[in-house]
């Protein structure tokens, strides 16, 4: 019996056996070669390894295939058997960096990777089509013919086609390689098209869309020469013809600025483009006209001035002193915040005995760190200077300060605004400084109305016709001018009196909360963000930045193919718009993340500029001279735009006033650093004539004083996170704090609002890099420190995940902890509307008080690693107290270690 058993076995075993082999000679026969092709000559990159990876290996880089180029032509191949059908790929550079197939146009998904579609039947592909891909015509076309690179007849028994025209299916004949589709009835506008080849399999194994312009009914265009600017004698002046546009969408054709007036004839550079620009050396008031041309020849003119004043730009004297180091020095360069600690930018000059080295700069008035490079490699504090700092790497960096010498800014004197009949008198105060004087300016395009101006105040008159006008006070003094004051008059039903500069005041009493909508609920949606507002309401959030809803083949959003669409997974416009107003009756404000700098490059727009070189649309976006479109960092999927080109920024402008006239409160600007500050200072024009009390913060990192300049609200303080890594880290004291607070109110315009935060859906969770007790004294410092603090999903439950999933089970402590200390911060005003001071900074102790009149609230954080003694009030004062540090024996008391204390001295 037991030998029938193992016979039996033997015989399952060897039939498993045969089977195994074949079916594995059927999978072999069933796989097909495909050669994988990269062109160095076309796309120099280093190259010390290049692999291909796929679906077909699962995206391993351990097994990725290498490519090769034995010949040395330049040429690196691999061939690879697939399995037939679709397959994703992309290229390893080095070992690291993933490429795009920029040689093949197919491309597509989540990660818009390379697609190939294997078969031993050569398929047709899409050539070309009539009207071509992304072209404007100026009559209606009787016909759409798309072309393709063999017969379609040939593989007709084995194909589907398929036709839509404006989303609807479309009738066709086929005729050769040719697919032909009669139009009739063609409107105006954009029209779009896509067709599918499908096989027998029900493969799609072409799919090609395109569009093109029609306009029938051409009208005029547009010109704007920008808005009234100032600048100094010397300085390079940027005239501004970027919100030029064409009511049809159309291309301008033709750009042309003359000088019309100014105490100088002025050579212009680059006249013929949107942005001309020249020096004047003398002062006075410069008008230019700027007229524009559309395709068919039509043209309109407009006119802008700019006022140059006859100060200039102060400079700096930098001097390092050779008997400061005993050795010969070939080369000294100065390196700082001034110039992202560049060695070889700015390079002093030695004096003629070498005994000296000197260098003069022109910097913006603020504080900043510097060293000086010696010979290259020798990084060293100035000698001569005795500020210094840590600078985080066990040395000392050397501070200067640089004040302004101008006269401070005027303010409007909103309490003093008064109306007089007809008239509404509006002053504005200036520097206490009996040498100093007002001069004043009106928008050139202001709508024809009566005002006038008089020593300190202006008059406004309420007949005036509706709408917004610009005026402009500049305080002089000894022949140096302030920052302009720019006012803004909202003259509709009622007549609103606006500081341009100022940001909206609802943020310095904002909690921000971050939310990623496809983690965030059940359904991952805006419906199930709506059903979760009282969850964020009861943590006492009262502002929900929304990471980007815009249509786009990304999981988070920041790669828009519809600037004016919702993703579908997310819901639709409705939807938004339901989330808005729920949100304000919550008491909530909304934040839109909005994408300027790039599209998708699964956007029509990038598709068509980059199939017809001929496109208008090409200029839309910036080219590489290897063909490939412009993108920064790794960001191959991310196509930037060309904002030399006006109707870039005109369309990015509609779509910033169409999500302001949907409800929302302010916009958090994506990649505001790779955008001209030209362009910022017309958005915030055009979003602040509509509504005012829109938050404009900016994504600048590091960031920069530049964006706060009539362009951005708020922007993240990037300085204090930096310094917060530092200090929890042991790398920098306590006293870095202050230090990095007092240089941000000194470095910054005073309306500035700064977005300070322990994490982001770009960085790692500070409580897994730092642990609980260090995180807690963290937010315990966020909470207490002026500025608008950030929370990011999931950061309330000490989430360790990037993207947590909800519903989940949370750490109710740490809920709770920040539920109290939002609550506390909202209950005590001091908090966030008050003066800060430090009391004490050292020995690893951080002492500060916040005060309103006579509210206060202190704050002690200890970040050794020891037990310190501390004066604290006595046992018989009343005393408000939040943290978990003091310990009280007697009269004496103490901080624990990595701890804090918050109180309050209850007033008798």
């Amino acid at each position: 019996m037991k030998k029938n058993i193992l016979s039996l076995l033997i015989l399952l075993i060897a039939l498993f056996l045969l089977w195994q082999q074949g079916t594995s000679h059927k999978q072999k026969a069933r796989l097909i070669k495909h050669t994988f092709s990269y062109d160095a000559n076309r796309y120099p990159e280093p190259i010390r390894s290049l692999a291909v990876a796929g679906d077909f290996n699962h995206w391993n880089r351990q097994t990725a295939i290498p490519l090769n180029d034995h010949d040395g032509d330049g040429i690196w191949q691999a061939t690879v058997s697939l399995e037939p059908g679709w397959h994703e790929y992309r290229f390893l550079l080095n070992g690291s960096r993933w490429l795009r197939d920029f040689a093949n146009p197919v491309y597509g998904g989540r990660f818009s990777n390379s697609r190939i579609y294997v078969d031993k039947v050569p398929y047709p592909q899409w050539v070309d089509s009539k009207p071509a891909n992304g072209s404007w015509l100026y009559r209606a076309p009787d016909s759409l013919r798309l072309f393709f690179n063999r017969s379609l007849i040939g593989v007709g028994s084995r194909l589907r086609h398929l036709l839509f025209f404006d989303g609807a299916p479309t009738s066709f004949t086929v005729r050769d390689s040719v697919l032909i589709s009669a139009l009739s009835s063609v409107n105006d506008g954009e029209h779009l098209w896509r067709v599918l080849l499908v096989n027998a399999a029900g493969d799609t194994v072409c799919d090609k869309s395109g569009i093109f312009f029609v306009n029938l009914h051409n009208q005029p265009p547009v010109a704007n020469a920008g808005y009234l600017q100032f600048y100094r004698i010397a300085e390079t002046v940027r005239l501004n013809g970027g919100l030029s546009y064409d009511p049809d969408f159309e291309p301008l054709t033709k750009f042309q600025w003359r000088q019309i007036a100014g105490p100088q004839k002025i050579a212009l550079k680059n006249g013929h483009t949107p942005f001309a620009e020249f020096t004047a050396a003398k002062s006075g008031v410069y008008t230019f006209r700027l007229t524009v041309t559309d395709s068919l020849g039509l043209t309109d003119s407009d006119l802008t001035r700019v006022v140059v004043l006859k100060s200039k730009p102060d400079s700096t004297l930098f001097t390092f002193h050779s008997s400061a180091v005993p050795f010969a020095m070939k080369k000294v360069a100065l390196a700082g915040e001034f110039n992202q600690w560049n060695k070889n930018r700015f390079l002093l000059c030695p004096n003629p005995d070498s005994s000296q080295w000197r260098i003069r700069v022109h910097f913006a008035p603020g504080q900043y760190e510097y060293k000086f490079v010696l010979n290259d490699s020798l990084w060293l504090p100035d000698p001569a200077n005795s500020f210094r700092i840590p600078d985080g790497w066990q040395g000392f960096n050397s501070v200067i300060r640089i004040p302004s010498q101008d006269p401070a800014r005027p303010e409007l004197d909103r309490a003093r605004i008064s109306e007089r009949g007809n008239q509404i008198i509006v002053p504005v105060n200036i520097p206490k400084d009996e040498d100093a004087r007002l001069r004043w300016f009106s928008e050139p395009h202001n709508p024809d109305g009566k005002f006038s101006f008089t020593g300190d105040r202006f008059t406004f008159y309420s007949a005036n016709p509706q709408g917004v006008y610009f005026f402009y006070a500049l305080t002089e003094r000894g022949g140096r001018y302030s920052q302009p004051l720019t006012i803004m008059v909202r003259h509709f039903a009622r007549t609103e009196i606006v500081d341009f500069s100022a940001a909206p005041s609802w943020p310095d009493t904002s909690v921000v909360y971050e939310v990623y909508l496809r983690t965030f609920s059940r359904t991952g949606d805006l419906r199930g963000l709506m059903r979760k507002l009282p969850y964020l309401k009861k943590l006492g959030v009262n502002t929900l930045w929304l990471m980007p809803i815009y249509e786009g083949p990304t999981r988070h959003g920041y790669a828009p193919t519809d600037l004016f669409a919702v993703e579908k997974d997310y819901g639709t416009l409705s939807d938004y718009r339901r989330l808005i107003r729920a949100a304000h009756r919550n008491g909530m404000k909304i934040i839109f993340d909005f994408v300027a700098n790039h599209l998708s490059d699964q956007h029509r727009f990038v598709r068509a500029a980059a199939d017809n070189l001929k496109s208008p649309l090409r200029r839309w976006f910036y080219w590489q001279p290897d063909g490939r479109w412009g993108y920064h960092n790794d960001w191959d999927t991310l196509v930037n735009l060309n904002y030399r080109t006006p109707a870039v920024r005109h369309r990015i402008l509609e779509a910033a006033r169409f999500w302001v006239g949907l409800g929302v409160d302010g916009f958090r600007c994506d990649v505001a650093w790779a955008v001209p500050h030209d362009f910022w200072k017309d958005f915030r024009r055009e979003i602040k004539k509509i509504d005012p009390n829109i938050l404009l913060i900016d994504e600048v990192l590091p960031r920069q004083p530049a964006f706060h300049h009539d362009q951005f609200d708020m922007s993240y303080d990037t300085d204090f996170y930096g310094t917060l890594l530092d200090v929890m880290a042991g790398k920098k004291p306590v006293s870095a704090f202050p230090y990095n607070l007092d240089k941000t109110a000194f470095n910054y315009p005073a309306q500035t609002k700064n977005l300070r935060y322990l994490e982001n859906h770009d960085l790692e969770r500070f409580i897994k890099r730092f642990g609980p007790q260090k995180t807690e004294v963290a937010v315990a410092i966020l909470f207490t420190i002026p500025g608008t603090p950030l929370i990011y999903q999931g950061q309330e439950f000490a989430a360790l995940q990037m993207r947590p999933a909800f519903p989940v089970i949370p750490d109710q402590n740490w809920f709770d902890f920040y539920q109290s200390l939002i609550k506390f911060r909202k209950e005590h005003p001091e908090l966030t509307l008050g003066t800060m001071t430090t009391l004490s900074a050292g020995n690893g102790l951080w002492r500060f008080e916040r005060s309103l009149g006579e509210q206060k609230t202190r704050v002690i954080v200890n970040l050794s690693e020891t037990q310190k003694e501390i004066n604290f009030p006595n046992e018989r004062s009343t005393v408000y107290i939040k943290g978990n540090g003091l310990i009280r024996k007697g009269n004496k008391s103490w901080i624990k270690p990595e701890s804090f204390i918050i109180y309050k001295i209850r007033e008798k």
